[in-house]
């Protein structure tokens, strides 16, 4: 090794070895600076956790109205003490925050106070309840009843008063499609905006002998893309990152019984079977029952699902099938408790969406469904159980799951999951799982742990052998510096979870990634990362299947808040036979390699016009393809949202050439935070199926509300006209009771 002795600081410098002395003195001398500035960034990140309040019981309930009538929460907890996790990490807040806590026996109540220098340039565009509002003003609140760091709440609202929740799938990681019972009004004044919310402890899952429940809160500031928090670790405010409230006694679920009675009517028409009418009447019920404060018992009969959000439409171009996530209330429920080691996709051995829903995506009607699910003291036990009606030729099925975790360490659990019967067959099937989670958030001087391995063994009537599942995964999830994970996943050639979702079985996946992401505070970058990733698949005898080795040198985000990134990849595919990537398309067996890359560019999202831009382009298999992506949405006030998508491949094979084109929009109207009219218009040119979804829905408040929902299809014909193929009308009523 040559070093240069031009440079200032060897001047001095006579000989090789004085050059390797000084080499391991620079080393030593970095090394003890990354360690001292690793340590002040631990002091700081244990600085603004372990915040404690006491809450006092309230005598007179305030009214939920966003408006902090004189004297309403006088007795109430204040908490005003709130710092930066963005841009600056525990930088000073611009703008003051102020926090009320108090409750009574039925309700838990935060109100805030957020002040604001400019309260015009507030922003609140969202005005459809139940959408989410990330783009603007908004309050959040994180509960953990039970301060266990593992399970818990998240509540938000913005401005308009519209409403957001979720559950924590663990302690960083929500499910945004939970809908809980719970009040929240917010009002803009001179000063800023002020909202006020009430938590039924009916909806919550507690220990009535624990008095000290995990809390945190945090604003956004959506213009200056601020984040606050009162605690926060490592840039983020979760379940981990809790203060604790202490002096939550005396509170009461009441009898802890919720009845959901809800009436559908349905009028369906199918055009291309002689404009064949049929029209339905069908009541159905749900019970929700606390079999202990922290422990749910809940009932559906005659469940419909019809007036569900629709999917996404997608064109699949590989050879797998594609996973869409569930969006039914009743499985929904606490769905954090069935969830398995860190497994979300391929190898899951519960997806609930293989209930209810034929191979081919049509529902099929559930008789009766039963759900246990909460928390035993150191317990987590979920257990399900469908009578799925029989359609085509299956059967009436009994679908069973199980799942039971018990907490150890500080952050960790160890578990098991069980699951019976087939939806989609006559054929018997169970599946038994274990795994153990391990979570440390202040491990490694500060810096989060994250592990898991399991293991699974199924049963197929028959199939004997080789139905076996296991894996591991370690990860570094740190948002700035040093980042990572390492996984591997072998599932066996007759693995088959039918409760499950397997799209590619008999392999062995390993998969690996590692990164740098710095927050530079200057006026231009927020945070720059760069990136590598790999991940190869074999067949059980060990032959390649897939490889891919992918750098991202550019990924940054800009104080304004666009975004920019880039990306190259190199990728090998081994067939072991041709696949029909379209309908007389097919490309044969072989080994390909062929590389591609990658721009992405998003506006910031709290702009009135968000453009994104996405094109990629490089081999595919034989051949070649090219990749665009256009989006735009267009927020000029909250009573209209509009989202338009476009997405486009270019695939040139020896095989054959073809293009695929997908039109999303989306059009959302807010007549006020009550009422809204959401509709939801795709168009693909492989399918030639345009599909419209117009939804009409009144909330009058939470569990209490009625849904129009038109639904019509229609194709494409070789003319370039459009006939209609089928349409469905649904009117639901429901409201709930609790007691």
């Amino acid at each position: 090794m040559v070093f240069s002795t031009n440079l200032p600081r060897y001047v001095k410098l006579r000989s090789l070895d004085d050059v390797r002395l000084q080499y391991r003195m620079d080393q030593f001398y970095l090394a003890v600076v990354l360690l001292l500035s690793s340590v002040r960034l631990f002091a700081a990140d244990l600085e603004h956790q372990g915040k404690s309040i006491a809450l006092n019981r309230i005598g007179s309930a305030p009214t939920i109205d966003g408006m902090f009538a004189p004297g309403e929460w006088e007795g109430a907890t204040k908490i005003s003490d709130f710092h930066q996790i963005a841009p600056v990490q525990y930088g000073p807040p611009s703008e003051r925050s102020e926090v009320f806590v108090t409750f009574d026996q039925n309700f838990l109540y935060i109100g805030a106070k957020l002040y604001d220098s400019e309260p015009d340039e507030i922003i609140a565009r969202q005005l459809v309840q139940g959408l989410q509002f990330w783009a603007d003003d908004r309050f959040t609140l994180i509960l953990d009843p039970l301060n266990s760091r593992r399970s818990g709440y998240e509540f938000e609202v913005n401005p308009n008063g519209v409403r957001a929740d979720a559950t924590f799938e663990s302690a960083d990681a929500t499910n945004n499609d939970w809908d809980g019972i719970w009040a929240a009004k917010s009002s803009v004044n001179a000063n800023g905006w002020q909202t006020e919310m009430a938590i039924p402890f009916k909806t919550l899952n507690f220990d009535p002998n624990n008095s000290v429940w995990g809390i945190s809160f945090a604003r956004d500031i959506a213009r200056k893309r601020e984040r606050l928090a009162w605690t926060s670790f490592d840039r983020r405010v979760n379940l981990s990152t809790t203060g604790v409230a202490n002096g939550i006694t005396g509170i009461s679920q009441g009898v802890g019984l919720d009845i959901l009675p809800s009436v559908t009517m349905t009028q369906s028409k199918d055009f291309i079977s002689a404009g064949l009418k049929q029209s339905d009447l069908e009541p159905s019920l749900d019970i929700f029952y606390k079999l202990t404060p922290s422990l749910t018992g809940i009932m559906t009969i005659n469940t419909d699902f019809s007036a569900v959000d629709v999917d996404d439409r997608r064109i699949n171009l590989t050879r797998f099938s594609l996973f869409f996530p569930e969006k039914r209330d009743f499985f929904l429920q606490d769905s954090e408790v069935f969830r398995f080691a860190d497994l979300d996709e391929n190898g899951t051995p519960f997806f609930s969406r293989r209930i209810g829903l034929s191979d081919e995506g049509d529902p099929v009607d559930l008789i009766v469904g039963l759900k246990i699910a909460g928390k035993i003291r150191d317990w987590n036990i979920g257990l399900l159980a469908v009578t799925q009606d029989g359609y085509d030729d299956i059967e009436q099925q009994q679908l069973i799951v199980g799942r039971a975790s018990y907490n150890v360490l500080e952050e960790s659990s160890i578990g098991m999951i069980f699951t019976a019967g087939d939806p989609t067959s006559n054929l018997d099937n169970s599946v038994i799982g274990f795994d153990f989670n391990f979570r440390d958030s202040q491990a490694l001087l500060g810096r989060t742990v994250e592990s898991s391995i399991w293991y699974q063994q199924s049963h197929t009537e028959n199939l004997s052998g080789e139905d076996s599942a296991y894996g591991f995964n370690l990860s570094l999830p740190n948002s700035e510096g040093l980042f990572g994970w390492f996984g591997h996943k072998t599932l066996e050639s007759n693995f088959n979870p039918a409760l499950g979702f397997v799209n590619r079985g008999g392999i062995r996946e390993y998969n690996f990634g590692t990164g740098y992401s710095i927050w530079p505070q200057s006026s231009l970058i927020r945070s720059a990362e760069i990136s590598l990733d790999a991940e190869q698949t074999n067949d059980i005898g060990g032959a390649l299947e897939t490889r891919r080795l992918r750098v991202s040198p550019i990924d940054i985000s800009t104080e304004s808040g666009d975004r920019l990134s880039m990306s190259i990849a190199n990728n090998t595919e081994v067939l072991s036979e041709g696949f029909d990537i379209l309908p007389g398309v097919i490309i044969p067996a072989g080994r390909y390699d062929f590389a591609r890359y990658q721009v992405r560019i998003r506006g910031a999202e709290q702009r009135k016009f968000v453009p994104s831009l996405g094109f990629s382009s490089g081999g595919f298999f034989t051949g070649t393809r090219s990749d665009v992506e256009f989006g735009l949405g267009i927020r000029p006030g909250k009573h209209l949202l509009v989202d338009l998508d476009y997405e486009q491949s270019v695939i040139d094979l020896p095989e054959g050439a073809f293009t695929t084109r997908l039109y999303r929009a989306r059009i959302n109207v807010a007549f006020n935070v009550r009422w809204s009219w959401v509709n939801s218009l795709q168009f693909d040119n492989i399918s030639n199926n345009l599909s419209i979804n117009s939804r009409l829905k009144w909330i009058r408040e939470a569990g209490k509300e009625l849904t129009l929902v038109v639904d019509h299809g229609f194709v494409r014909d070789f003319d370039n006209r459009f006939r209609s193929t089928d349409r469905l009308l649904v009117l639901k009523i429901a409201y709930l009771f609790r007691f």
